[in-house]
């Protein structure tokens, strides 16, 4: 339990950290306000972001204000809750708010949590907390498991784990193992390749 109230508030801290760098309008502001958008997903999922949520709402240095995001809410709910609360910036919690991508994008500060980066989204300045696994970690993992273990074939689609590819591939070759990359275009290729 400590080691997730330290997680918590390290999440907190990164993010936090990331809305007051991201523009000049919100650092030399005294006070901004943040709306945090996370999924209203069902038990035991909403933990997850309930913990993420709950060390959000212990910062003392803006006013934070939270918004659930159902399946059923539409860019309409989105621009008028924006309208309504003008928040300085906004964190997405999830993989769930592409669909409102467009409406977002524009007088917003956006800082993606708790969700996957691919390369597009890193191109196109996106910035936040990935949930995508350090590769190092994963091999130190494997190497536990399959002590023996020198080559790892890996099928990845070039556009989404391309930037990933490149630091596993460093990550493996410390640790005296051979990654073999197969990029792929789509999941019959990966199906075929595989």
């Amino acid at each position: 339990m400590r080691i997730k109230k330290l997680f918590n508030k390290t999440l907190v801290a990164i993010i936090l950290l990331l809305a007051v760098l991201t523009g000049n309008a919100l650092s030399a502001k005294t006070t901004f306000n943040i709306a945090v958008f996370y999924p209203d997903v069902r038990k035991p999922y909403d933990t997850f972001f309930n913990n993420i949520t709950d060390g959000i709402k212990e910062n003392e240095q803006g006013s934070i204000t939270l918004k659930s995001i159902s399946k059923n809410d539409d860019t309409d709910d989105i621009s008028n809750w924006l309208n309504e609360h003008k928040p300085d910036a906004i964190i997405l919690l999830g993989n769930d708010f592409k669909r409102f991508s467009k409406a977002l994008d524009g007088p917003y500060k956006l800082i993606y949590g708790a969700s996957f980066f691919s390369n597009n989204h890193i191109e196109e300045g996106q910035s936040g907390v990935s949930m995508t696994p350090e590769p190092a970690t994963l091999f130190k993992k494997l190497k536990t498991f399959i002590p023996g273990v020198t080559q790892i074939d890996v099928v990845y689609h070039l556009n989404t784990n391309g930037w990933l590819i490149d630091v596993a591939t460093d990550s493996a070759k410390e640790l005296g193992i051979t990654l073999v990359k197969h990029p792929v275009e789509n999941i019959k290729q990966a199906a075929l390749t595989y």
